[in-house]
């Protein structure tokens, strides 16, 4: 009986060891590709976050605060498009509506994180006014959000033209 066990947690263990490790490189590959894209955005907090509504404007001085809407990166289908983000912590998926060729909003579909994805609720509209799936990082929460660039990054791809 308890070689059975023993089996059993060794079978277990090996898949946990084997599944974790390929988990952590794959965020680590998305981590850095947000990196790459968002080198000069601003890093906001979790006390930002956790205070911040939809309706406030940009905070004076963020990247959004001065600038218009901006000009699509990408030729896209009209049509409601949804995408998966992965983190150690849950998955996010996103929801991005497309009108026009243009974002014209994001939302946090699903959060099946163990965390609550209230932390990460201004990265929606940061979607539509940006064109891109490039979010700021939020401090504490950076797995959260690299989930929620992760999903709205593959709904986008879903919607390219020709694609």
């Amino acid at each position: 009986m308890s070689a059975c066990a023993a089996a059993i947690f060794t079978v277990y263990l090996s898949g946990y060891v084997r599944t974790r490790t390929a988990a952590n490189r794959f965020a680590e590959e998305v981590a850095k590709h947000r990196v790459a894209g968002m080198a000069r955005r601003r890093v906001r907090s979790v006390q930002e976050g956790l205070r911040w509504t939809r309706s406030q404007p940009a905070p004076p001085g963020s990247p959004d605060a001065q600038s218009p809407p901006a000009q699509p990166k990408e030729a896209w289908r009209d049509g409601t498009y949804t995408g998966w983000g992965f983190s150690p912590h849950g998955n996010i998926e996103a929801t991005v509506r497309i009108a026009g060729g243009r974002i014209e909003s994001a939302v946090i579909s699903q959060c099946r994180t163990r965390y609550s994805c209230g932390v990460i609720d201004p990265l929606p509209p940061q979607v539509a006014l940006r064109q891109s799936a490039d979010v700021d990082f939020v401090s504490g929460a950076t797995q959260s959000a690299d989930a929620f660039y992760e999903a709205v990054f593959t709904a986008l791809n879903k919607a390219k033209r020709g694609g």
